[in-house]
């Protein structure tokens, strides 16, 4: 009688342990990815009188949510989300732009603000990844947005729509 109660507090720690390994698994895959595009580039177009002139651009795609598991599908293809950032650039700015008459410089600078990051730990391993909170991710759009303007405050900043999807 007293082996049939061991076996059955065995199995039944046996059975916490494995609930609790399964829900801190689906936390880790269900954590939301934060991230936000920016172009730091400049733009060149003629004025009435025939001069060409030109002006820096910095443009800046709002926040941005995605689950964590889409942002790992979408980032370990070819796609990439540098790739999906373009994309949504070319789809917008670059459009606009040519519709204005204007020609940006194509060697301006993508950056992609993003709260993950590998934490160091075994890629098997139940977090191999960190994320920092979104209000981390908020301020650094604001940060990136100051130190654009502190550096040409003549230039223009332009914030984008918020339809970046894959």
């Amino acid at each position: 009688m007293q082996r049939i109660e061991s076996i059955k507090k065995c199995a039944l720690m046996f059975f916490f342990a494995a609930f609790l390994v399964c829900a801190g698994m689906s936390n880790a895959r269900a954590q939301t990815v934060w991230l936000v595009c920016t172009w730091d580039t400049s733009s060149v177009w003629k004025d009435q009188g025939g001069r060409q002139k030109f002006e820096g651009r910095f443009y800046v795609s709002p926040l941005v949510s995605i689950s964590s598991g889409d942002y790992l599908r979408i980032d370990s293809s070819g796609n990439r989300i540098e790739g999906l950032c373009g994309d949504y650039l070319n789809k917008t700015v670059v459009k606009a732009t040519a519709e204005r008459g204007e020609r940006l410089d194509p060697g301006g600078t993508l950056k992609i603000i993003r709260n993950i990051e590998l934490s160091g730990e075994n890629l098997g391993s139940p977090n191999p990844y960190n994320y920092a909170p979104k209000e981390k991710i908020e301020k650094a759009r604001a940060d990136a947005i100051k130190e654009w303007d502190r550096h040409r405050p003549h230039h223009l900043y332009l914030q984008l729509g918020s339809d970046l999807q894959e």
